[in-house]
């Protein structure tokens, strides 16, 4: 089965939403959870990823990376850095402009970059919608947040090349909840625009989007978010509200201490979650630091004084989006996101878009990736979508300045707008300008942070001349420079077409369907078309030099562009996929072999248990201690040197023991089996018997020498039946039989099969006897009445006109 997928990236949880017959459905994964963890880990054998990753944190939480999406696009000097290390056990490598994340793997230190490990996370989903759920994927769109400037997107597309994964778009997340919404409401909009606001506040961030729908529309009014305001930085005032509490009665500071604020964080996002629907919270984590337990209680008006900062700045961020947006009221409020769900946060929703009350007819942890589906429907041509437009908007204004082409990137400021935060995407865009020599044009976002830079490498000359850029932001929201050109006004001499024309060959001669175009021309056609021809032939006698006239004229000419490499170069890709390839070749080989160790392990289980219980009569002491030793040996070698070795050492061990123990099963089987098929053929024998007997008027017609045939048959397998009795008589459960039950039992088919045949032959079709009406003769009857030798009328008129016919006719005559 093929689909097209959306996945919500997030940076705590991914959700795959897939397109089904009617609708989206979210796929499950291995663990049939809904929500499959962002969490990468690294072992010396194999990665585990999602629910494995995530399931092996307490105990591998150094070499587990946590919220890799997180990382996309930053650099080691970003602000951003200090923040996210409060959340990450793993070590960050940071001496170099790039981040990268510092695991063990394989028994030996890797440094992976944000891209590598996002990959690995995407891959990982590929691999639940084509192993667990049995789709190929088609068409992938991927959310990103709204706030994601160039680098992240382009990061995140690097990530994308490295998995494989077949990405047709990177979504914005505001806008693909708004996909979601509208389409599946398309009914209910009209040509009054509709305005909805969809507040979501996930794990790490508070995204604020508000759309307004028409009937077949949606457009994004405003995107605003903030990167750091999420349910992690209520669960941080928590965690040092408790690290507090325990600090001053241990004296030990759980928030250095990597192990134990891991522990703790894991606990407190639960007592968080328990306030969103009970009014008090108890805690308690058993050894989270040497031998003491941490416990403690809190109530919900305690949670909302302590988080009063953080409350404040969700009402800040939903009255700057309203204000972007431009419109004074809303129709409603979309809660998104797990941590909209704390009811406060609902309140300050409701009162910053002034209505009273917000809606939840949204899945919050799936809306986005529904979102997403839908629009990797739209865009694949596997689906046929009713048609919705989407308008969506630039987040960050982008500015640009010209330096020459070999000056520092670092050291200009922005001084034109190139697209506004109000601009709608995709777009293109002209930039006119008159140099000479080559230059650099550099893009920059709201807060001057570079985004890229294209190098128009155009000739020098003494004068400037007029050049146009043309520079698009694609549906991924990543620039692009299409093409640059020289314009130049330039007289030219034009000279008037002349009207000698070469005569075409023969073979160019008009054809048929002209002559029969000219014959529907009505007569004023035909007058003006001679007239035309007339004219023809006297400008051929004019002079061919015509006089020249000046014109003006418009020449473009291309010149050379150079873009510069954002993300991965090629040299790096390449060698990420491949490294990627092996990794998954790697894990594959390792999930085989622990599933044969455990397939191995299994069997000594299950065997031993048998070999004590039902099998014990079908095989001798000697074999039965013999088999019970290996089992034994085997068990050992697992548990010590066996632990960690080849898949094929398993097998072998597996063969080994099997093929001792197959024959015991045999003997099982038959001797479970055996009496049934006696019973069954008996009574094949005994159906032959009493069919051969049977006296009914229904069998009248079939002889006795055909009844005869089977039983015959039945006589000969009663020979064989009591052959069989007779050697089973003299063996013992132990011993093999060497008597093949399948082959009685095709005898007692063949035997059933060759009597039903027989008996069921129908009877044969008595000759038809014709009825006649009361007071009616019969053919004969009438032709007995007749006097012989008298033709009647018709019959004698019919006859002389069948002589008439043959006189007409010459006479056939051989050749």
């Amino acid at each position: 089965m093929s689909g097209a997928i959306g996945i919500d990236l997030g940076s705590q949880n991914c959700v795959i939403g897939v397109v089904r017959l009617g609708g989206i459905d979210v796929l499950t994964n291995d663990l049939s959870n809904r929500a499959t963890p962002s969490v990468v880990g690294f072992t010396p054998r194999q990665r585990f990823i999602g629910e494995a990753g995530y399931s092996k944190l307490s105990t591998n939480f150094r070499n587990t990376v946590l919220f890799p999406t997180r990382f996309l696009g930053l650099k080691s000097n970003s602000q951003y850095i200090e923040e996210e290390q409060k959340w990450i056990t793993h070590g960050l490598n940071t001496e170099s402009s790039e981040i990268k994340h510092q695991v063990w793997y394989g028994g030996e230190e890797h440094l992976f970059s944000t891209e590598q490990v996002v990959a690995m996370l995407l891959k990982h989903l590929e691999d639940i919608v084509s192993d667990t759920n049995k789709t190929k994927v088609t068409d992938c769109v991927i959310s990103v947040p709204s706030y994601f400037n160039e680098v992240e997107r382009v990061s995140l597309l690097n990530a994308v090349s490295i998995s494989g994964i077949p990405c047709v778009k990177i979504m914005n997340e505001g806008t693909a909840v708004a996909l979601s919404y509208g389409l599946f409401r398309n009914n209910t909009f009209n040509e009054i625009p509709r305005v909805v606001v969809f507040a979501d506040m996930g794990h790490s961030k508070f995204a604020v989007t508000i759309a307004q729908f028409v009937k077949d529309k949606l457009e994004i009014l405003a995107h605003w978010t903030d990167r750091n305001l999420g349910g992690r930085d209520f669960d941080w005032v928590l965690m040092k509200h408790f690290a507090a509490q325990f600090q001053k009665k241990h004296g030990i500071d759980l928030l250095k201490n990597q192990r134990a604020r891991t522990k703790l964080a894991v606990a407190i996002e639960k007592v968080r979650k328990t306030l969103t629907v009970n009014s008090d919270s108890h805690l308690s984590v058993e050894y989270i630091s040497e031998d003491y337990d941490l416990n403690g209680v809190i109530t919900r008006d305690e949670f909302e004084s302590l988080t009063e900062n953080l409350l404040d700045r969700i009402e800040r961020n939903c009255k700057i989006a309203l204000q972007k947006s431009g419109v004074q009221s809303v129709h409603s409020v979309e809660i998104l996101g797990g941590a909209s769900r704390m009811p406060i946060v609902q309140k300050i929703y409701a009162k910053a878009f002034q209505l009273e009350q917000v809606n939840k007819t949204l899945n919050p942890e799936e809306a986005i990736s529904r979102g997403c589906a839908v629009q990797a429907a739209m865009l694949s041509p596997l689906y046929k979508v009713k048609d919705f437009s989407i308008k969506d908007m630039v987040y960050y204004p982008l500015k640009f300045c010209y330096t020459p082409k070999d000056m520092d990137m670092d050291i200009d400021v922005p001084t034109e707008v190139l697209f506004d935060e109000k601009n709608i995407f995709p777009v293109t865009k002209i930039i006119n300008t008159t140099k000479s020599g080559p230059f650099r044009i550099k893009v920059f976002n709201e807060i001057c942070s570079l985004c890229t830079s294209f190098i128009v490498d155009c000739p020098e000359e003494p004068n400037e001349y007029k050049i146009k850029v043309h520079i698009k932001m694609d549906k991924n929201g990543v620039l692009s420079l299409e093409k640059a050109e020289r314009i130049e006004r330039a007289e030219v001499e034009e000279e008037k077409a002349s009207m000698d024309i070469d005569k075409p060959a023969e073979a160019e001669k008009p054809q048929a369907e002209v002559k029969v175009e000219d014959e529907n021309l009505t007569e004023e056609d035909k007058k003006k078309a001679e007239e035309d021809k007339k004219k023809a032939e006297e400008d051929k006698k004019k002079p061919e030099e015509e006089k020249k006239k000046a014109k003006p004229k418009i020449k473009k000419t291309p010149l050379k562009c150079i873009s510069d490499i954002r993300g991965l170069d090629e040299k790096a890709m390449k060698t990420c996929i491949d490294l990627e390839r092996k990794f998954t070749d790697k894990d594959r080989l390792a999930k085989a072999t622990l599933e044969k160790k455990n397939e191995l392990e299994s069997f000594i289980y299950d065997s031993r248990a048998n070999i004590n219980g039902i099998l014990n009569e079908y095989t001798t002491k000697d074999h039965a201690s013999k088999i019970l030793n290996d089992f034994q040996n085997t068990e050992n070698w697992l548990y010590d040197d066996g632990s960690d070795t080849v898949k094929e050492e398993y097998e072998k061990r597996l063969k080994f023991l099997r093929d001792d123990m197959n024959p015991i099963k045999t003997r099982y089987t038959f001797y479970s089996e055996i009496p049934g098929v006696i019973a069954y053929l008996e009574e094949a024998i005994k159906y032959s018997h009493d069919m051969f007997a049977v006296v009914d008027e229904k069998y009248s017609h079939i002889a006795a020498t055909e009844r005869q045939g089977f039983v015959n048959k039945a006589l000969e397998n009663q020979e064989v039946l009591n052959q069989v009795k007779a050697s089973l008589a003299k063996l013992q459960k132990y011993q093999d039989s060497g008597i093949n039950s399948g082959d009685l039992t095709k005898r007692a088919q063949q035997l059933r099969e060759q009597v039903n045949q027989i008996m069921n032959k129908p009877k044969p079709t008595p000759p038809k006897v014709e009825e006649k009406a009361e007071g009616e003769k019969t053919e004969t009857e009438k032709n007995k009445d007749e006097p012989k030798g008298e033709t009647k009328p018709e019959e004698k008129k019919q006859a002389e006109d069948e002589k008439e016919d043959k006189s007409e006719q010459p006479m056939d005559t051989d050749s």
